[in-house]
């Protein structure tokens, strides 16, 4: 079955089974599962359990005191690192969320579960080929995607895994928390640094075949406005109110948000070599310090926003009044697509990198609008790497679906909805983020943020400004690492 505009034309569960609304809730100062001899509690990890009655034991309470938030997995007495698949736990975890019977042996709640190792912040396990159960490692991990998911399925837009239900854990001094997220599973799918990069590559491919042969040229891929139309359905069903209880209760993040990408690229540069130094070594470094003050003129572009935002209170500086509760991670690798064409919105927990406060604000719809349309610019990057070097080709078809997205979004929601004034300082602020991240975390991306900044800003380092198509004389011009 394939799926018009990428969405299942009825939104239901992974079966046809009626589904149990909400959440299972457990309460206590730590959580029993007695069937698979599990316990789960807050903020004293093994260390400090096993480290009792040793030298080590103010030191390893003192680290559980640091780690207050965590939540930890005992099981037949002894400490594990996380309820992995075979455990029971999982499986466990996923009755208790649907509503089911949970079987009496162990063994048999183990033989149901199979690991995917995709998910660093918390732990991933498959259930009987049917449920994906995310089991939190802190308190609060999931209650944001928790939160989004069952918005969303409320609103039956069926841009996401169907969601089966959740397991949460009132703790008498603590509160409520979400502890596990059951979705469905969806087989047979990719996400987009796959499936979007192998779309372009071959159209790319194909148009220059076409040129050579004077053939017809290849169809441009249709998901970008595929995903426009997924984006606007979704940012509708998770607007917030402008004037009720629930928006009185949220921080907006729109408020100071120039300060905050103005602060990210002093950061940002404050790690890199100037282009004129003797120590810059590193081309990339090179590029962006050439290219500075045209992402700070573009971060400067974004309107101030005071606290009146807050109150939903229009004026000349404030952004629209629309509100919602963003995906805040969203490129198209949060995005799955199956083999019938159905594309699935995955990983609301926000940007690992935000603060608690951060991932429970508000934003403008704005936001995620610039992270997909920078993921759209990225995915160029991958797609010149995958064909051995720079084309320029690539980046055409990124201006195309940039605008494809951008219409396609627009024609789906009312006039005013996002405040586009915003939108090329927020790109700008997200390409210093993915430079950051690839510093500290993954070096091996550095190239492809690198490669948008390059192209898309000009450098005015030197005696005259430069644009893209004659760059500084400084710099090497950007390439490809080789696949």
């Amino acid at each position: 079955m394939l799926f018009e505009d990428g969405v299942p034309p009825a939104v239901g569960g992974a079966t046809d089974e009626p589904r149990p609304a909400g959440a299972t809730v457990l309460t206590g100062d730590a959580l029993e599962l007695g069937r698979v001899g599990a316990r789960l509690q807050l903020g004293r990890g093994a260390a400090a359990e096993t480290a009792r009655g040793s030298a080590a034991e103010a030191e390893a309470e003192a680290r559980a005191e640091d780690r207050g938030d965590e939540l930890h997995w005992w099981q037949h007495g002894e400490p594990i690192d996380a309820p992995a698949a075979g455990t029971g736990i999982a499986a466990t975890l996923v009755d208790l969320a649907l509503g089911a019977a949970v079987a009496a042996d162990p063994a048999a709640q183990g033989a149901r579960e199979r690991a995917i190792p995709v998910d660093q912040t918390n732990v991933s396990v498959i259930v009987d080929e049917r449920w994906v159960v995310k089991i939190v490692r802190e308190w609060g991990g999931a209650d944001r995607a928790a939160d989004i998911l069952t918005r969303l399925d409320r609103a039956g837009v069926g841009v996401t895994a169907a969601l089966g239900g959740t397991v949460e854990w009132r703790h008498p001094e603590h509160g409520a928390t979400t502890v596990a997220l059951v979705t469905e599973y969806v087989p047979g799918s990719e996400d987009g640094w796959e499936w979007a990069v192998a779309d372009v590559v071959d159209h790319l491919a194909g148009a220059r075949a076409a040129a050579g042969t004077g053939s017809a040229a290849a169809p441009e891929p249709q998901w970008p406005a595929v995903l426009g139309r997924l984006t606007a359905r979704m940012h509708e069903a998770l607007v917030v109110g402008g004037h009720g209880a629930e928006a009185a209760e949220l921080a907006d993040a729109r408020v100071d948000r120039r300060a905050r990408a103005l602060a990210l690229l002093e950061r940002v540069f404050a790690e890199a070599a100037p282009a004129d130094s003797a120590d810059a070594r590193d081309p990339a470094d090179v590029r962006l310090a050439s290219r500075r003050k045209a992402l700070a003129a573009a971060i400067g572009s974004i309107p101030e926003v005071g606290g009146e935002a807050k109150a939903g209170v229009g004026g000349a500086t404030a952004t629209a009044a629309v509100r919602v509760l963003p995906h805040g991670d969203y490129h198209v690798g949060q995005v799955l697509r199956t083999r019938e064409g159905r594309y699935v919105v995955l990983d609301f927990d926000g940007d690992p990198q935000w603060s608690a406060e951060r991932r429970f604000s508000v934003d403008g719809p704005e936001l995620d609008i610039a992270h997909m349309l920078t993921s759209i610019d990225l995915v160029a990057a991958v797609v010149q790497r995958r064909m051995g070097g720079a084309d320029p080709l690539a980046w055409e078809w990124a201006d195309t679906a940039r605008r494809q997205f951008l219409a396609a979004y627009d024609a789906a929601v009312p006039e005013g909805f996002v405040d586009r004034r915003a939108l090329d300082g927020l790109i700008a602020e997200q390409l210093l983020a993915e430079i950051a991240y690839a510093r500290t975390y993954l070096p091996r991306w550095r190239y492809a943020p690198d490669g948008v900044i390059t192209h898309r800003y000009p450098a005015t380092s030197g005696p005259l400004p430069h644009d893209s198509d004659h760059p500084n004389p400084q710099e090497e011009p950007w390439n490809p690492p080789a696949s």
